[in-house]
């Protein structure tokens, strides 16, 4: 009896949780990592989005699978590498040389919803190409997170994860020995 009372408690905890949902995924990482470098350059910077999927956040539960996009993916993640490269003294203006471009390869969180937990592994993948007079400069940046909770998902959480990881790998981008070298070879 005590087993089929905690399961109708999951199950009702489950189906509440899916009618407050959103069927968006809403993202607004903000770059809070201040200054690692002194770049002195003004850059253009633009965002390509090569994910083969659009899905930000995706639930499965048995059979089931639910799907949660996120609107103006590019122009959230365009926000923060724009607040990290005035961070760090650059300027973002479309009529400069130097020309950056952040490729989102993948950018989503898996929830697997079990009866009585949930898990979620959120993953990120951005490629940074620089290209200035000829030179070019390419790296692949990636990074991941995973976190277990009792019941059924809540979807803010879940957000909060991917926001997390956003600003964590903007953050390591920013502090890259290797690009910041590249960029200060062409500061005025």
């Amino acid at each position: 009896m005590r087993l089929f009372l905690l399961s109708l408690l999951a199950v009702t905890t489950l189906v509440t949780g899916c009618t407050n949902r959103s069927s968006q995924a809403i993202l607004d990482p903000q770059y809070q990592s201040g200054q690692f470098t002194q770049y002195n350059q003004a850059v253009t910077l633009q965002i390509v989005d090569q994910r083969a999927k659009s899905a930000t956040i995706s639930i499965a539960h048995g059979e089931n699978r639910f799907l949660m996009p996120t609107s103006n993916l590019d122009d959230k993640i365009y926000n923060i590498f724009e607040q990290a490269l005035n961070a760090n003294g650059a300027q973002v203006n479309a009529m400069a040389t130097s020309h950056i471009q952040v490729s989102i390869h993948s950018l989503n969180a898996s929830v697997m919803q079990n009866t009585v937990d949930h898990v979620s592994e959120a993953q990120i993948a951005l490629q940074v190409f620089v290209d200035r007079n000829g030179s070019q400069f390419n790296k692949m940046y990636n990074g991941q997170s995973q976190f277990r909770a009792p019941f059924g998902y809540d979807q803010a959480k879940v957000e909060a994860q991917l926001n997390k990881l956003i600003e964590q790998l903007v953050a390591r981008i920013m502090n890259d020995p290797e690009l910041n070298n590249y960029m200060k070879q062409g500061a005025s």
